[in-house]
């Protein structure tokens, strides 16, 4: 296809006998037409270029790259988004999968061809079998820009890349993902400076994407202790890239609250009484000091009862 509106990529590695076919099939059932699909196959080892070759070589939508060296997780991100031949972009994990009409959604939720940063549409959560374990219709929908952030931080959204289709020339200006800085969160970061350096943003409410949770996926690579590192990291520059005073009093105390959160619930993962108290201590002093952990509220919430029921 010549003029896709539309670039699929699914960046794979080593998932040809597990959930690739799932996320390629898809992508190229999809009821929209003008959609290009990508694979970017980052140096596999298994069966991936066979089964393109014996089943999609025929699908002219479908451009399959296989890498010689592996590009890293994230480098293979940005390869995909610099080959991408769609005006729109969306980024598909190759053990997640999309609604077959998640394109057409996005597309006619558009408000105007360009200058809008991304569009997003629910998500669902599914297990290892692809049984449906939480769904996140958007309730944020309706809401731009810096507000869109705020309502992320107000547990309104729920931010993954197989549910964002990102206008393909901003995700390019903010530098693609960055695999330097905000190697576990860069979808956030990506989302969130398009929102509040354009102002844009369409949030859809309805639910479109899957998003696959299992042992395998890269945030059960990292220690606890990294990702409380990084969404620090993520906080200080939404902070940093505020239109406003005002915004920015609003970012520090909402998403002290909202960072505090996520970052407890990394915490109570360290196996260890002493290492959990010393990532406690760490979220604790990273967002403002404002907020305790949940078993201490909780201690304090007993106490508090017992002397004054």
């Amino acid at each position: 296809m010549h003029h896709p509106l539309v670039t699929i990529a699914i960046p794979t590695y080593n998932r040809a006998d597990t959930y690739f076919r799932t996320a390629l099939d898809s992508a190229l059932q999809q009821s929209y037409g003008r959609v290009d699909v990508l694979v970017s196959d980052n140096s596999t080892n298994d069966a991936t270029s066979d089964l393109i070759e014996e089943d999609y070589a025929n699908d002219e939508r479908l451009r399959y790259v296989h890498h010689e060296e592996n590009l890293g997780a994230i480098g293979n991100f940005n390869y995909c988004l610099n080959a991408a031949r769609g005006e729109f972009f969306l980024l598909l994990h190759d053990d997640d999968c999309i609604d077959l009409d998640l394109i057409e959604t996005c597309v006619n939720g558009l408000h105007s061809p360009s200058g809008i940063g991304y569009v997003r549409t629910g998500v669902r959560l599914i297990d290892q079998q692809g049984h449906v374990t939480q769904r996140h219709p958007n309730e944020a929908s309706g809401s731009q820009g810096a507000q869109a952030v705020l309502e992320w931080m107000r547990f309104k959204n729920f931010w993954t890349l197989s549910s964002t289709l990102y206008e393909t020339e901003a995700l390019r200006i903010v530098g693609g993902f960055d695999h330097d800085t905000f190697r576990l969160t860069c979808d956030c970061y990506a989302t969130a400076t398009i929102a509040i350096q354009t102002g844009g943003g369409v949030e859809l409410r309805p639910v479109k994407a899957s998003f696959r949770v299992h042992e395998g996926e890269l945030g059960h690579q990292v220690s606890p202790l990294g990702w409380i590192d990084e969404w620090a990291r993520l906080y200080r520059h939404i902070m940093h890239i505020a239109p406003s005073p005002e915004v920015r009093e609003r970012f520090r105390k909402e998403g002290a609250e909202f960072f505090s959160h996520l970052c407890y619930n990394y915490a109570m993962r360290v196996p260890s009484l002493t290492g959990r108290l010393r990532a406690y201590t760490s979220v604790y002093s990273k967002f403002g000091g404002r907020y305790l952990p949940p078993p201490l509220r909780k201690q304090l919430r007993s106490i508090k009862n017992f002397f004054l029921p």
